[in-house]
């Protein structure tokens, strides 16, 4: 049975009695989607997703709703759920004069794929039911060409905006590194922004060459920043004015009002034209260097869009990657267990609920000597995964994320009961309990002790290896020795059970579970570079702020190496506004952060295949973060 339903003009027939189910509730059915093969989309115009019943607003991010142009590249924005049956897509905004880095680019078609049945992981109801079906559709942004309107404007609005100095600009005097920005209560057209409005000089008239940018694109909000570009000494590659009086003049062409205007065509003119504003700059700069060897600033929770948590104050003191040369070559791929047959998987027993492809799988694997290498390893959710076999190592490596949602089970010795049966791992669990007391440094390599242990003896052991993050949100529950080792963090949010397990070192104050022992070996790398996809390592800070405040963020300098890949250092920040903290960011440019009271920062570390090259992962060794601090005065002359 088939319902039928009209989205923006094209006719829908989605499944009514097909699909997962698994919820308490109606189907999920998408009734509209506004701009459904549609030409002429304004770039700040928000897509709207109509519902058939309230969705789950965990299920609704960019993989479930994902919007992409023809090369794929994801358009950036945020998705607002506050009609619990409806979901907004607001596109960012852009501040490049030729809007190319907005959400939406000018004459662009762009797709739109709701991924649901046969996805599990697709948009949800609140009562846990799967969108119908998967959908795709297109639409085009307005074209200049064509003679159509850019902006959606919206009638009724102001005739004209005020530009002024932003809230916390209302001062006297300004920082060296301060920049000088202006606000204006209303989204602005980049490309009516010009340079040449805007003055500033000395006190003598010696004119000061500006770079004038809009840092802020928001549909409440713009802020647009003006910087020297001088040849006075600065901080970072960012100018700094000298000492002194300065005059700020704005006004365009033979002296009437700036050509800056909103999105929706009005005119924003600058509150003081045609006078000008004087401007102090006293000499005020602060500076930290991060400290890497300490754990003050550190936030030990898992980075969003990331493989693995880096290493915090690693061997060179500063964000490094520690990669477990045990991950495996990775020559198996991406390995579902359950949802993807491989060479070595067996078939569903007899009798088990699902099969290989569904999810629901229960799967026997016959463990003796099983060694799988993947890139990405995981135990869906609703999947059994059953080791047999009598005795032996079992390791399941993967350079990437290891992720147990699932079931992953051993059980030994044909099932006989457990007072038959040989004790587990005696002898390696000793010469582990052994090493455990001597110092660190004394510790044998991973790799040669796992080699010599799996080639001496026949006691079952399993070993998981992740060379990005180990999480456990199901059950393990194997019989005889269990050792967890990760490149990034072994995070065991569900149950862990074996006779004995062993864990590596989390590089994070993580404290271990109960029950679990720390693993006396050191992780060694590998000594060339084996991956056959990009890994990536995440780590982030606390938030902190400065003593006494600051007035505004200025730069922030780098130390480090790319190797074979790259690094990146994101920051985020908290500041008042109508007098609630809020937080924004991620930008690249700490100056982007404003007079923020508090900031925190992320470094991505990103390590590539580099194949029969020696291993040289990316590292970040230093960060220092520089600030102009608060001036005493307030009020602008």
């Amino acid at each position: 049975m088939f319902r039928r339903i009209y989205c923006g003009g094209i006719l829908l027939l989605l499944p009514v009695s097909c699909g997962p189910g698994g919820g308490q509730g109606p189907p999920l059915w998408l009734l509209g989607f506004s701009e459904a093969e549609r030409q002429g989309v304004g770039l700040n115009e928000e897509l709207y997703f109509h519902f058939s019943a309230p969705l789950d607003r965990a299920s609704v991010n960019h993989s479930t709703v994902r919007i992409t142009d023809l090369g794929g590249t994801q358009v950036q924005g945020e998705f607002l759920t506050q009609d619990p049956e409806m979901v907004i897509f607001v596109p960012d905004l852009p501040t490049a004069r030729d809007l190319s880095d907005g959400g939406f680019r000018p004459a662009t078609r762009y797709q739109v794929s709701l991924a649901g049945f046969p996805r599990v992981d697709g948009l949800r109801s609140s009562t846990g039911e799967i969108l119908s079906q998967s959908l795709v559709f297109w639409f085009e942004t307005a074209s200049p060409r064509e003679g159509e309107a850019l902006f959606l404007g919206f009638p009724g609005g102001q005739p004209r905006f005020d530009l002024d100095f932003e809230a916390h600009g209302h001062r006297s005097e300004l920082g060296t590194l301060d920049p000088i920005r202006l606000a204006v209560k209303e989204a602005i057209d980049p490309s009516t922004l010009h340079t040449e409005d805007f003055h500033l000089s000395t006190e003598a008239y010696r004119e000061i060459e500006l770079d004038v940018e809009i840092v802020e694109n928001r549909r409440d909000r713009a802020v647009i920043e003006l910087r020297p570009i001088s040849d006075a000494p600065g901080v970072g590659g960012r100018s700094a004015l000298e000492p002194g009086d300065y005059l700020l003049v704005c006004e365009g062409e033979d002296g009437g009002d700036i050509r800056l205007k909103t999105l929706g065509g009005a005119p924003v003119v600058a509150l003081w034209h045609p006078k000008h504003r004087t401007l102090r700059v006293r000499d005020q700069l602060g500076q930290r260097r991060i400290d890497f060897t300490q754990k003050d600033l550190f936030w030990s929770g898992r980075p969003e869009e990331s493989d693995a948590t880096a290493c915090w104050g690693g061997a060179s003191g500063g964000v490094s990657i520690r990669y477990p040369g045990v991950a495996g070559d990775g020559s198996e791929g991406i390995v579902e267990f359950g949802r993807k047959p491989h060479r070595w998987q067996g078939r569903p027993r007899p009798g088990a609920s699902g099969s290989v492809g569904d999810g629901g799988a229960v799967i026997d694997l016959s463990s003796r000597d099983l060694d799988v290498h993947a890139s990405r390893l995981s135990v869906p959710d609703g999947t059994t995964v059953n080791l047999v076999g009598a005795g032996g190592w079992v390791f399941l490596r993967s350079q990437g994320t290891l992720v147990i949602r699932g079931r992953l089970a051993r059980k030994n010795d044909g099932g006989r009961p457990p007072e038959e049966r040989d004790a587990a791992g005696v002898r390696p669990n000793e010469e582990l309990q052994g090493l455990s007391r001597r110092p660190p440094e004394e510790w044998p390599a991973l790799s040669d002790w796992l080699k010599a242990a799996a080639r001496d003896s026949r006691e079952p052991w399993t070993v998981l290896i992740a060379g990005g993050e180990l999480e456990v949100f199901g059950t393990v529950e194997v019989e005889g020795s269990l050792v967890m080792i990760a490149g990034g963090e072994v995070r065991l949010h569900g149950s862990v059970q074996a006779d004995h397990k062993w864990q590596s070192h989390n590089s994070t104050a993580l404290p271990l579970r109960e029950g679990v022992k720390p693993l006396p070996l050191r992780i060694d790398p590998p000594r060339k570079n084996l991956l056959v996809a990009p890994v990536r390592y995440s780590v982030q800070s606390k938030f902190f702020g400065i003593p006494g405040g600051v007035s505004s963020w200025g730069s922030a300098s780098f130390e480090g190496s790319e190797g074979q890949g790259d690094w990146q250092v994101w920051f985020f920040g908290k500041r008042l506004r109508d007098g609630v903290l809020e937080s924004f960011g991620r930008v690249a440019n700490l100056t982007s952060l404003g007079n923020c009271r508090e900031v925190c920062f992320r470094v991505d570390l990103e390590v590539r295949p580099a194949p029969d090259e020696p291993w040289n992962p990316p590292r970040l060794d230093s960060l220092t973060l520089s600030w102009s601090e608060p001036a005493r005065n307030s009020g602008l002359r």
